[in-house]
């Protein structure tokens, strides 16, 4: 065997192992890139909402999301590109986008709870955000029936991205196209996404921002100025006085299987917290949401009546019990934190024993368990 030919064998082998490489390299590529395209349409919609409206902040759920999406659409590039069989290459991306859509769905819902009972402990393993499992049938269907078209073109996309790269396979504008075509693409269907699971948790908080920034100063009549438009500004003509200019929004409670209601909550730098109620996209009305939390939970810790003060009756959760301790005396009721619809609450004694209360719900509001605290 001739050393020309022992040298061609090596040179052809060479070029083959960096093609595969190659390869593989383009299909992690790409697959990072649509799992970006598809998280950027199903978060940056939220994302740019909240450069607007003042909501409590979100964003580690948005990124964390969005690492997810990018690192398992790159695995799934990388492990079709590394197999290069067509079946096998359908069932990653099948795969790929099933767990794609479960991340978009339960990231406003498990995930948050989760990561907020990581960041305090108090809120750890509660179901702030419970999930109940609306239909999000036709989004859902979209975004398999995209990856599963990505598995079956994962071949011809790749060989399009390996041909487009020029000398030294450096990238060139083709390259680019292709990528962004890609990105495109996967834009597209996370709007789609977005619109079944985030928009109707964002219109809300959009229309009571609205409602606050406009009807708090307006000097006119409410009724007058909804009239002329299409948002019910008179929703907040009974706590209107009560508002002040800096303010704070999250959503308390959704219910988007029978009833379609978000219930959105207000806290304002004055001290004043109020409940708005948004029924089908249509801004309902605001109240006055401190009642139960403060009236209410003080006639808990100290057996008082709560009679003449609507919606105050506490319900009190299996095994609840008040820790040892002196409550006599005026009792100093304050909020410490509140995500969703579960509020922790601290009662203070003129003596010093404090108690920490968390109570869950909107209406009615449960006690789900008391603990005794330094003071």
């Amino acid at each position: 065997m001739s050393d020309e030919y022992v040298y061609r064998l090596s040179r052809d082998a060479a070029t083959q192992a960096h093609g595969r490489a190659s390869y593989r390299r383009l299909g992690l590529i790409c697959g990072a890139v649509i799992g970006l395209g598809l998280a950027l349409g199903a978060w940056a919609p939220d994302f740019l909402a909240r450069l607007d409206v003042p909501m409590q902040d979100n964003l580690p759920g948005i990124a964390l999301g969005v690492l997810a999406l990018v690192l398992l659409c790159a695995l799934a590039g990388r492990l079709s590109a590394h197999v290069d069989r067509a079946a096998i290459d359908v069932l990653v991306w099948l795969a790929a986008g099933a767990v794609s859509y479960l991340v978009i769905a339960r990231t406003p819902y498990e995930v948050r709870a989760w990561l907020i009972g990581l960041l305090d402990g108090r809120f750890a393993g509660l179901p702030i955000y419970p999930y109940d499992g609306f239909g999000h049938g036709r989004a859902a269907f979209f975004v398999v029936l995209f990856f599963f078209l990505l598995g079956i073109t994962h071949a011809i996309r790749c060989e399009a991205l390996r041909g487009s790269r020029g000398p030294r396979d450096r990238p060139t504008i083709q390259t680019g196209f292709l990528l962004a075509f890609h990105l495109a693409a996967a834009l597209g269907v996370g709007l789609m996404a977005d619109g079944a699971v985030n928009a109707p948790l964002r219109t809300a908080p959009q229309l009571v921002n609205e409602a606050i920034r406009t009807g708090r100063t307006y000097e006119g009549d409410l009724f007058e100025l909804s009239r002329e438009g299409s948002l019910n500004y008179n929703a907040i003509s009974g706590v209107r006085d009560q508002m002040s200019e800096r303010y704070t929004l999250q959503v308390g409670e959704s219910d988007l299987v029978e009833s379609v209601t978000v219930i959105v909550v207000a806290h304002f730098d004055n001290g004043a917290w109020i409940n708005c109620r948004v029924l089908a996209d249509q801004l309902s009305f605001c109240y006055d949401a401190s009642p139960p939390y403060r009236e209410g939970f003080r006639a808990f810790l100290t057996g008082e009546s709560v009679a003449g003060c609507r919606g105050c009756a506490l319900r009190v959760g299996e095994g609840v019990t008040l820790p040892p301790g002196d409550l006599g005396g005026p009792l100093r009721i304050t909020r410490q934190a509140q995500w969703g619809s579960t509020v922790l609450m601290r009662a203070e004694s003129p003596s010093g024993d404090a108690v920490e209360c968390l109570l869950h719900g909107i209406s009615p509001v449960t006690v789900e368990r008391c603990a005794a605290v330094s003071p």
